[in-house]
């Protein structure tokens, strides 16, 4: 299957981002192909049309009839339960591709899929948050440890700087008590999130397989 290349030069970027198609694909012109794939992307019909700016340098003009028949094949693929169910975890944009049924049970799954990120992100902030607080806890104390008063200039400054310090630590510390607390809280909504989700994306579709091991 095709692919689209990326733009890597500065040149390129100066003249605003990346062609849809490179030369080669468009010289080799194989239009339901490049439709099949846009189709199970979920481009919008305006693709083409960027296609189209993209080729015409090279005097290639695309086949419409032959894209559209190819991304209509390809929207087969997207337009399902669990395709949108992927595009909505990801948190990718829905250009209202889909029709009728397979408009609905796409915004089922991408629902569904909004969800679980939510649930997600809010258990990366608490776990980003107890971070944050135990790595502040050791700078300070590594700062605490290694400042000797005895041998400062204003050894009366210097200690009142450590005990500052040292406050800080003890605040931090509590700070920290409830950053676990506040963890442990997102990561019980996030197994309760996870379990109503794949039972409900495996009753809408029977063929779905609930993944054995959680990748974030």
């Amino acid at each position: 299957m095709l692919k689209y290349v990326v733009c890597l030069t500065a040149v390129a970027l100066s003249l605003g981002g990346c062609a849809s198609l490179s030369k080669d694909q468009c010289l080799q012109g194989d239009w339901k192909g490049i439709g099949v794939l846009d189709g199970k992307e979920g481009r919008p019909e305006t693709r083409i049309e960027e296609h189209q700016k993209a080729c015409a340098k090279y005097k290639v003009i695309p086949d419409r009839a032959a894209y559209n028949s190819g991304r209509k094949e390809g929207l087969k693929t997207y337009c399902s339960v669990s395709s949108g169910f992927s595009q909505g975890r990801a948190d990718k944009r829905y250009y209202q591709v889909c029709s009728g049924r397979a408009a609905s049970l796409f915004l089922d799954g991408y629902n569904l899929g909004q969800t679980l990120r939510q649930a997600e992100d809010a258990n990366d902030d608490a776990e980003r948050e107890v971070s944050r607080i135990k790595d502040r806890i050791n700078r300070l104390q590594d700062e605490v440890s290694e400042t000797s008063c005895h041998d400062a200039k204003k050894p009366k400054e210097c200690r009142k700087d450590r005990r500052k310090k040292e406050s800080r630590i003890s605040e931090l510390r509590l700070d920290l008590v409830i950053a676990y607390a506040d963890l442990h809280r997102s990561e019980s909504r996030l197994n309760s999130t996870r379990s109503q989700v794949y039972s409900q994306m495996q009753l809408m579709d029977p063929n779905y397989v609930r993944p054995t091991v959680i990748y974030r």
